[in-house]
C-alpha cells in the first residue's frame, strides 16, 4: 500500500477516509472492477468536491502510472 499526497509531493503513512453508507456502496462496487486494465477507479463525494483515487500496481503495469506514482511505489518511504 502507498498513501500519497499529490499537493505537496510526499507520501503519507497514515490517512483516515469518513464516507457515508452511500460511499461505502459505490466505493466497494467500484472496487471489484479493478484489474491489469482498469488499473484505477475514481470516487467522487456526492457535491464533486472531494475525490478518492485508488489504483492497482503490478510489475506488469507499473508504467502505467506518472513518474511521481512510480517513484512513490519503488522508493517505498
Amino acid at each position: 500500500m502507498r498513501i500519497y499526497d499529490p499537493k505537496n509531493k510526499r507520501s503519507l503513512r497514515k490517512i483516515l477516509i469518513m464516507l457515508t453508507p452511500y460511499e461505502v456502496r459505490e466505493l466497494m462496487g467500484t472496487l471489484e472492477s479493478l484489474n491489469l486494465t482498469n488499473d484505477h477507479i475514481h470516487i467522487p463525494d456526492d457535491q464533486y468536491k472531494r475525490e478518492l483515487t485508488i489504483g492497482l500496481y503490478t510489475p506488469e503495469n507499473i508504467q502505467n502510472f506518472s513518474d511521481e506514482v512510480i517513484r512513490l511505489i519503488q522508493d517505498d518511504n
